[in-house]
C-alpha cells in the first residue's frame, strides 16, 4: 500500500512568503517506483534512481507561485522532470516561468483590489469620524 508521509511533519505543510502574501502547501517524497504505480504514462522518463516529489496546495496564486519557483530550482539544480499529475503534462523550465509570472501577476491583482477596498473602507470611516466630530461640535457651541 503507497502511504504519502509529508517532508514537513506541521500539519503537513511548508509554509512561504511571496510579494508579502503568506501561503503554504504540502510537501510529499516517495519512491520513483510509487509514482509509476499511480501514473504509469512517465515510466519512459523514471528510473529506479529517482524520487518523487510532489506538490499539493490549495486554489491560491500564492501558494501555486511558490511551487513554480521551487520547481524551478529543482530543474536548476537537480536535474528534475516536472509534471502536472492532473493534466498529465510534462512542464519545460519557460513553462514554469511563465505560469509563475501569471501566477504573480494574479497575486498582484488580488493586492491592489484588497488595498482599494482597504482604502475605500478607511476613507469612509474617516468621513464617518469626521461626522462625528462635526457633531460634538456643533453640540458644544448650540
Amino acid at each position: 500500500m503507497n502511504v504519502r508521509r509529508p517532508l514537513i511533519n506541521h500539519e503537513s505543510e511548508l509554509k512561504c512568503q511571496i510579494n508579502g502574501q503568506d501561503a503554504y502547501f504540502e510537501v510529499y517524497i516517495e519512491s520513483a517506483a510509487d509514482a509509476i504505480n499511480e501514473a504509469g504514462w512517465i515510466l519512459t522518463d523514471l528510473t529506479d534512481q529517482d524520487t518523487a516529489v510532489s506538490f499539493v496546495w490549495g486554489a491560491d496564486f500564492a501558494g501555486g507561485a511558490c511551487i513554480g519557483l521551487v520547481s524551478i530550482a529543482l530543474i536548476d539544480y537537480c536535474n528534475a522532470i516536472v509534471y502536472y499529475m492532473d493534466d498529465q503534462m510534462r512542464y519545460t523550465r519557460e513553462m514554469l516561468i511563465a505560469d509563475t509570472v501569471q501566477f504573480l501577476s494574479e497575486l498582484e491583482k488580488q493586492y491592489k483590489s484588497k488595498m482599494g477596498q482597504t482604502f475605500t473602507e478607511t476613507q469612509q470611516g474617516k468621513s464617518e469620524h469626521e461626522k462625528n466630530i462635526w457633531k460634538r461640535l456643533k453640540n458644544i457651541f448650540k
